[in-house]
C-alpha cells in the first residue's frame, strides 16, 4: 500500500502510532524537496522525542505529519509547465542568420524531486523559426523529437537544463537540430550534422510557471487528512 492510500486510510480511530508509522515511511520522500519545503519537512523529521515531555511529543507529532503532507502535496504540483525562451545568431557562408525560439515542457502528475528526466516528461514543444537570406524556416520540435533531455529545479525555478533533439528536414533551408547545455550565454544552439559550427547559437530562458503550483484535489485531500490525524493525536495525549 502507498503512503499516500495509508494517508487516506488514517480515521478518526487510527493510533497515533499509526501516522509515525507512515511519517517515517515517507522520510525519504523529502529529501530531494527543493528550498524552504525541504527545510520545514527535514527539521521536523530531524526531531527527537523526550519522553519525559508530552507537550514536545503533541508538536513532534503534528510537526511530523504535517511535513510529510506538504512533500506529498509539493510532489504532486510538479506539472507545474516551464515556459521556453531561445534566440540565436549565426554567420552561414558569410552571411548572418538569427533564430528565436518558443515552448514549454511539463513533468507528469507525482513526479518527485528536483531532477527531471526524460522518462519524467508529460508534454514537449518547442518551435524554432529560422532566418537566412531572405528566407525563413519553422521547425517544430515535440516530445517524441527529443533524444536527451534533464532538468533541475530549484526553490527559484529552473536551475539547470540539458536536451537533444533528433534532425527535422527543413521546408527551405538546412535540416536542423537543436541542443542545450545550460541556461547561460552561447549555451544552446542548432545545428546541421553535415555543416560544421551552428547555424544559429545563443541562450535558452527557462521560466517556472509557479502560479499553477497548486496541488491536484486528492493531494489536498491527502493533506487535510493528515492534519486531521495531526489534530487527533494532540488532542488524545492532552485527554490521557
Amino acid at each position: 500500500m502507498t503512503i499516500k492510500q495509508q494517508f487516506k486510510n488514517l480515521s478518526v480511530n487510527s493510533r497515533v502510532e499509526d501516522g509515525e508509522a507512515i511519517w517515517a515511511q515517507g522520510k525519504a520522500q523529502t529529501t530531494a524537496i527543493p528550498g524552504g519545503i525541504a527545510r520545514i519537512c527535514n527539521a521536523a523529521m530531524r526531531s527527537k522525542r523526550p519522553p519525559a515531555d508530552p507537550g514536545y511529543l503533541r508538536i513532534s507529532s503534528k510537526q511530523a505529519l504535517l511535513g510529510t503532507a506538504l512533500a506529498l502535496g509539493f510532489a504532486a504540483a510538479q506539472a507545474a509547465p516551464v515556459s521556453l525562451a531561445y534566440a540565436g545568431t549565426g554567420n552561414i557562408f558569410g552571411k548572418s542568420s538569427a533564430a528565436t525560439g518558443t515552448g514549454f515542457f511539463t513533468s507528469k502528475s507525482g513526479t518527485q524531486g528536483s531532477a527531471i528526466a526524460l522518462e519524467d516528461l508529460a508534454d514537449f514543444s518547442f518551435v524554432l523559426t529560422f532566418k537566412y537570406d531572405g528566407r525563413t524556416d519553422v521547425l517544430n520540435f515535440g516530445l517524441a523529437n527529443l533524444l536527451n533531455f534533464s532538468a533541475t529545479l530549484g526553490v527559484d525555478g529552473v536551475e539547470a537544463l540539458v536536451l537533444d533533439t533528433s534532425t527535422l528536414r527543413s521546408p527551405s533551408l538546412w535540416g536542423q537540430s537543436f541542443h542545450v547545455r545550460g541556461l547561460g550565454a552561447d549555451q544552446a544552439w542548432s545545428r546541421n550534422f553535415d555543416m560544421p559550427g551552428y547555424l544559429s547559437r545563443g541562450q535558452l530562458k527557462a521560466t517556472l510557471d509557479s502560479s499553477s503550483q497548486v496541488p491536484e484535489p486528492a493531494s489536498l485531500a491527502l493533506v487535510l487528512a493528515a492534519l486531521a490525524s495531526a489534530g487527533l493525536a494532540a488532542h488524545r495525549r492532552r485527554s490521557a
